[in-house]
């Protein structure tokens, strides 16, 4: 009976035995699947880590992006005063050019009057010089009729 107790006892033990075996197999396919776990989060923690380099990029492309722009708004702002200023000073022009046109009418108005004037003083001059050369022909005329009756014996 003693005999049966202990081949019961070595079964027991020998079951025990294998179940320690099988527990420690599964342990160690536990560990594996562990380390596994443990090296796909070590990899995922490096992948959060690149997506956040890669966020901190584009965080500062975003910043020079918008300083850019910011700087292309201020430029554009000048641009527009420029345009501004441009165009009250064309509106001074083409008054001032206005003045110029009716200045140049006037003028070439009083030049055209002028000359009409001109060519009527010129007119008047020939005549008057003509008129002066029949005098002068006529007083010829007479001087030398006073000579010949000077010369007729009274």
């Amino acid at each position: 009976q003693m005999q049966e107790e202990i081949t019961g006892i070595k079964d027991t033990q020998k079951q025990m035995q294998e179940e320690i075996t099988g527990i420690k197999d599964t342990q160690k396919q536990m560990q594996e699947e562990i380390t596994g776990i443990k090296d796909t989060q070590k990899q995922m923690q490096e992948e959060i880590t690149g997506i956040k380099d890669t966020q901190k990029q584009m965080q500062e492309e975003i910043t020079s992006i918008k300083d850019t722009q910011k700087q292309m708004q201020e430029e554009i702002t000048g641009i527009k005063d420029t345009q501004k200023q441009m165009q009250e000073e064309i509106t001074e022009i083409k008054t001032d050019l206005k003045v110029v046109f009716n200045q140049t009418a006037d003028l070439t108005e009083f030049r055209t009057e002028t000359r009409e004037r001109f060519n009527i003083i010129d007119k008047k001059l020939d005549a008057l010089k003509l008129g002066q050369e029949v005098l002068a022909g006529e007083m010829g005329k007479q001087k030398l009729d006073i000579e010949m009756l000077k010369k007729i014996p009274v």
